[in-house]
């Protein structure tokens, strides 16, 4: 049996209005992006669900061991697998917890690591080449029990940074999944979508995770955490703020103006 772990203006003098003209005009910030993380529809704009898969991160149990993968497009096999890994037999690992962590820079590239909390020891997979342009990750887990198999991962405390001046909206959810004894496939995922071009900037996820299984037969892709790292047809759905300050200044003048209209006059 698997253990689960649970306001008038005033006058203003000709010469400063000049002095306000000639004054240098300061260089223009960097743009500074917004993350949101597992995003509501009414958030975004677009078809999240679609969307071309230009790198891939996974962890998973095959036959007889644990192992991870860095691919260029979620299709291991194909040709353009980056790198995999073998973590360790399937009873070494069973009910350890790791962390998992996928990071990411315009310089350095990709890197995987894998690493085991109680004995300190871990793997890495790394990839320097270029990407194309993302603009969001997909994180997913799975358990899927058999008539004489159970199976269940517990992915928490999933942690996302990314580089100044970029900021964050929104939580990530713990990914935990539990399939019982002939019980059907459970997933569970996680969404963040951005309204630029990650790979113009470094960034990471971290999280923590702990398979357990147990019974007899065939445990290939029984449990897996998958990570996609996607261009997908859809931005963040958020007001300008300019508009928002022009109409908030316009009703302003407008509450000025009547205030200080003589009464009786049409």
């Amino acid at each position: 049996m698997i253990k689960q772990v649970t306001g008038y203006p005033g006058h203003i003098p000709a010469g400063l209005v000049v002095a306000a003209v000639l004054m240098p005009i300061p260089a223009v910030p960097a743009r500074a992006g917004m993350v949101l993380l597992n995003p509501s529809p009414d958030q975004y704009a677009g078809n999240l669900s679609m969307g071309t898969v230009v790198a891939h991160a996974r962890f998973r149990v095959d036959n007889n061991n644990w192992d991870m993968l860095l691919d260029r497009d979620g299709r291991p096999g194909n040709g353009n697998d980056l790198g995999q890994a073998d973590l360790g037999h399937i009873a070494a690992m069973n009910g350890f917890w790791y962390r998992f962590r996928l990071a990411y820079s315009p310089v350095g590239g990709f890197a995987l690591r894998m690493t085991n909390l109680t004995t300190g020891v871990g793997r890495e997979l790394s990839w320097s080449g270029p990407p194309p342009a993302f603009n969001a990750l997909r994180l997913e887990s799975r358990a899927a029990g058999t008539a004489t198999m159970e199976a269940g991962l517990n992915v928490r405390d999933l942690v996302w940074q990314v580089g100044s001046p970029h900021h964050t909206v929104g939580l990530f959810g713990n990914l935990d999944v539990y399939s019982p004894v002939g019980g059907p496939s459970v997933t569970a995922s996680n969404w963040l979508l951005a309204d630029f071009d990650l790979s113009s900037t470094a960034w990471e996820i971290q999280a923590l995770l702990r398979p357990a299984m147990a019974g007899t037969g065939n445990p290939q892709e029984r449990l897996r955490l998958y990570l996609d790292v996607m261009d997908v047809p859809a931005v963040p759905a958020v007001p300008e703020p300019l508009p928002a300050v022009l109409l908030g200044l316009g009703t302003l003048a407008l509450l000025a103006t009547s205030r200080l209209r003589p009464q009786g006059s049409a």
